[in-house]
């Protein structure tokens, strides 16, 4: 691949280079934190790369620059990165850097320190590893580390990453060459200016941020006939491929009736199970009348099963929901016997757990307001991609809360929207304090008919429910409760296009199933420093979240620091 910088014109880019938008994440007080990565654009080969500033296309040139008289002539010394480097020494490493070079994205620093003020304390192993951090993410390149004699650079795929508001960053050691026709320095990574103002061209100085630069690429202004990219796929809550509803002589009407909803949403099939002793279960009046009530609520004799079970009543539903590879366990909260029960299988199940609780109005034929829960954090994701379908299936309209830091929470909330909420009416709700008093109070003031909550905690409080935030979120809940597992997913709920992290004899693996349904199992451990990946489904990959790592869906390295991939499982 060869990226050529024409006279006063694009970059010519020959051979297939993924063109990846990608967007800068930071904190609430600004400072960079991590790359976000969108979906590669479609382009043919070879493509031109706007370098102008001004194409109405971009990142794609649209010839823009042949009426603006655009100067674009290169200003940048020739002379080799090691020709120029300045070296700083430290006890634990040395840091290389080339000030021209900086196109000034800040990770090398924060509102506390620097990479130039934390070199002197690098023989601490976890100060050096900050460092490592803030070096491997400086897209540029001006600043490489060294330890032991040993340069080393992050080993990035071959990629062109269009930055939002920012220059074109290029990855992978690509062949660069001069609109003279002269061979450039090859690196593994630089950030080339497309604002067309840099006073260093063809590398970014960093103007882009003085002149108030605006390019959004990963979405609009591709050229005509070019598809914007994949569209987020619409899964029903068809993953919920089996429903298993637990019933008892003194489950609430209501039950039945959302029961049937979410079955018929999904197209799901609905097992009706009445666990107790012997004698309760002889003369089973209690599944017969449960199937005459999912019957009237319209589901069909085909999508219906009964059994009758001698266990406890958690127990059973546990086991069964275990053994019919159910997504979905539903059971009612009226009465003293239930309310235990619903406590001891929100801890245990193997799937998603949906408390239905008493109510003295009618739910009518659907739930109308949703609210969902989330905290930003991978585990969160996937109950808000559960509330957001069931509103998109159901006809609904979301409450987004988030309880914490306004400013993070915007930016949570966006990202949340933006992945799963693009077709649903939504209201947001920023919220700070207590999360599960937060959401509860958020609740009852929309009037929600079901709130959406992770699990993550419950397993750790089987004696104290209310410790969790969805324990107390249940305990404390007048509307229906759905409690999705977020820890692990299941394999089988896993379709074309989708990743997750699954467990497979007791190891943490992360699992992509492609297009063509073929399954692909790696270790869900980050060959960096070891923390456990997570799926990131907004970008299709794997991501630590420890220090930024990002992995192809077949586990291939991203983004560093890591330098290997996920190891095949």
């Amino acid at each position: 691949m060869t990226v050529s910088i024409t006279s006063d014109g694009p970059f010519e880019i020959e051979g297939y280079l993924p063109i990846t938008p990608k967007r800068m994440v930071v904190s609430e007080l600004g400072e960079p934190l991590t790359w976000a990565t969108d979906d590669p654009l479609p382009h043919d080969s070879p493509t031109r790369l706007c370098r102008c500033g001004q194409s109405k296309t971009k990142p794609f040139c649209d010839d823009t620059h042949l009426t603006i008289d655009f100067d674009g002539t290169e200003s940048a010394t020739g002379e080799h990165y090691w020709g120029r480097h300045k070296t700083y020494e430290g006890p634990g490493m040395n840091i290389h850097r080339v000030g021209d070079l900086c196109a000034h994205a800040s990770f090398c620093a924060n509102q506390i320190t620097d990479w130039y003020q934390l070199l002197s304390s690098t023989d601490d192993t976890n100060v050096r590893t900050e460092v490592i951090g803030m070096v491997e993410h400086c897209p540029s390149g001006a600043l490489v580390y060294e330890i032991v004699g040993e340069i080393i650079e992050p080993d990035l795929p071959s990629a062109g990453s269009p930055v939002e508001n920012g220059p074109l960053g290029v990855s992978g050691n690509v062949r660069f060459v001069g609109s003279d026709g002269t061979a450039l320095e090859t690196r593994n990574r630089v950030e080339l200016c497309r604002c067309g103002h840099s006073k260093n061209k063809p590398f970014c100085d960093g103007t882009h941020a003085e002149i108030g630069f605006l390019a959004s690429d990963s979405h609009a202004g591709l050229p005509a006939g070019v598809p914007t990219g994949t569209e987020r796929g619409e899964t029903p809550v068809g993953r919920y491929h089996t429903i298993v509803l637990g019933v008892h002589p003194e489950t609430p009407e209501v039950t039945y009736a959302v029961a049937a909803m979410v079955a018929k949403a999904a197209s799901s099939r609905l097992s009706v199970i009445h666990a107790g002793s012997a004698a309760e279960t002889a003369n089973d009046q209690v599944l017969t009348q449960a199937l005459r009530r999912a019957e009237w609520a319209g589901l069909s004799p085909e999508q219906l099963s009964a059994q009758a079970r001698s266990e406890r009543p958690a127990t059973a539903l546990t086991l069964i929901a275990q053994d019919k590879d159910a997504g979905l366990i539903i059971l009612g909260r009226g009465g003293d016997r239930l309310v235990r029960t619903a406590k001891q299988v929100v801890h245990d199940a193997p799937c998603d757990v949906l408390v239905v609780a008493p109510r003295d109005t009618d739910l009518g034929d659907h739930y109308r307001r949703i609210l969902v829960a989330t905290d930003g954090s991978a585990t969160a994701d996937r109950a808000a991609r559960r509330g957001y379908d069931l509103a998109g299936a159901l006809g609904a309209s979301v409450d987004l809360v988030f309880v914490g830091h306004p400013a993070t929470g915007e930016l949570i909330v966006s990202d949340t929207m933006a992945t799963w909420g693009t077709d649903v009416p939504t209201d947001v709700h920023l919220l700070v304090g207590n999360p599960a008093k937060g959401i509860l109070q958020a609740a009852k003031e929309v009037d929600a008919d079901l709130i959406v909550v992770g699990n993550h905690g419950m397993a750790r409080s089987r004696m104290l429910p209310g410790d969790s935030v969805p324990g107390a979120v249940l305990a404390g809940a007048r509307s229906d409760v759905l409690l999705c597992r977020t820890v692990h997913q299941r394999e089988s709920e896993l379709e074309p296009g989708d990743g997750g992290v699954i467990e497979r004899h007791g190891e943490q693996v992360a699992a992509f199933v492609d297009d063509s349904g073929e399954l692909h199992l790696m270790s869900a451990q980050c060959p960096h420093l070891g923390c456990t990946v997570a799926w990131n489904p907004a970008a299709k990959r794997f991501d630590c979240p420890c220090h930024g790592s990002r992995f192809n869906p077949l586990g291939e390295v991203v983004e560093g620091p890591a330098v290997k991939g996920l190891r095949p499982f």
